[in-house]
């Protein structure tokens, strides 16, 4: 079985989160193409299965991210699909926080109009080493806002790495169990 995974990223760390998707599923013995969206295949056929993930940035996911779902909707509904994102509130853990990152990706299927099979929400990492001089202080007033780490000498990986495990292998799952009733995209 293939899989197809797309993401966007600004700062690295959903590239990240994906190159672990894909090595959980290959670990799986699943065959696993990732493509940057920049480099996304124009054509889905032959996978079983596509991923598609971005980060949050001032409340949106990229357009970049957001034209491809909208483009290739039809296509990512006739087999099983999954959308993950990444954001820092995601990582907070409260209710406020958790209904901020579920919104954006309410906001996303609206905009796009696919639904995907599933969902997966990660936290982000406050990257502040990678930060320009400007945004790094930006992030570290709404972190220090929020309570979190300010000390911008170091980055702060606040994903929770079992959470996308099992997000990985509940993709699998569904393609194979989807698999049985349907193929692949032709």
């Amino acid at each position: 079985m293939k899989i197809a995974i797309i993401y966007h990223t600004a700062e690295g760390h959903t590239t990240e989160i994906a190159r672990h998707i894909a090595e959980r599923q290959r670990g799986a013995g699943y065959q696993v193409d990732v493509y940057r969206i920049e480099d996304a295949p124009d054509c889905l056929l032959g996978y079983a299965a596509a991923i598609l993930g971005g980060s949050v940035h001032m409340g949106r996911h990229d357009r970049s991210l957001v034209s491809y779902a909208k483009q290739h909707a039809g296509d990512l509904s006739t087999s099983t699909s999954a959308f993950f994102s990444v954001s820092l509130s995601a990582a907070e853990g409260d209710d406020v926080n958790r209904a901020q990152a579920d919104r954006c990706i309410h906001d996303f299927i609206e905009e796009t109009g696919w639904h995907p099979d599933l969902t997966g929400v990660f936290g982000g990492a406050l990257l502040y080493t990678r930060y320009g001089f400007i945004k790094r202080k930006l992030m570290q007033a709404i972190s220090r806002r929020r309570g979190g780490p300010t000390d911008t000498t170091q980055d702060y990986d606040m994903t929770d790495w079992e959470a996308v495990e099992h997000f990985a292998d509940d993709v699998v799952r569904l393609a194979e169990h989807q698999g049985e009733s349907q193929p692949a995209w032709d």
